[in-house]
């Protein structure tokens, strides 16, 4: 496993301050320019831009004082260190605001009418889930709406289930009528 030495750990804080401070462009002009720069070797970003960009800064200097640096921000990023305060705040500020407007909980609150699949405003009137559902009135509402002729002409289900419905009834009389029936009065007689 590698480790991070404490230049590499400069350079990737310097490419993250100034994406949050100065935004993604800023941070990708870093990253692309100068932290994949194959003659960057291993020092210091202080050092690193004190000789690139003939700087008159300590190259000691740590990531956060090297931001503060005008030199250092006018020659890099064209700007100072008041234009990045209020870079930052502005910055922050819309930030702050996106991610707020971004949340669940808006409270924004929107009235509307639902709809059914084909458009229709769906109303107590014209729903059978209204507000009698639980109600042996609503029970046998559906119930005779179930039954409606252009609902079984349409509900082959309800077509088959009425058909075994009647046979049953049917196969129950002719049974009763034509052989229990007969089987118990010819018993009688002979007894």
């Amino acid at each position: 496993m590698t480790t991070i030495n404490e230049y590499e750990k400069e350079w990737l804080q310097l490419i993250e301050i100034t994406r949050r401070k100065l935004g993604k462009y800023y941070s990708n002009i870093i990253r692309k320019n100068y932290y994949t720069d194959p003659n960057r070797g291993n020092v210091s970003v202080a050092s690193y831009f004190k000789s690139k960009m003939n700087l008159n800064i300590d190259p000691n200097l740590s990531i956060e004082r090297l931001l503060q640096s005008d030199s250092f921000l006018n020659k890099l990023f064209d700007t100072t260190s008041d234009d990045l305060k209020k870079f930052t705040e502005i910055y922050n500020d819309t930030d702050y605001l996106m991610k707020s407007l971004n949340t669940q909980e808006d409270n924004v609150y929107i009235k509307c009418k639902p709809v059914d699949d084909n458009g229709n405003t769906i109303e107590p009137s014209n729903n059978l889930f209204g507000p009698d559902l639980s109600s042996l009135n609503s029970m046998l509402k559906q119930l005779s709406n179930l039954f409606n002729p252009e609902t079984m002409y349409n509900n082959v289900g309800l077509q088959t289930l009425m058909a075994i419905s009647f046979l049953v009834i049917i196969y129950s009389i002719g049974n009763y009528l034509f052989i229990d029936y007969p089987k118990s009065s010819i018993a009688r007689r002979i007894n």
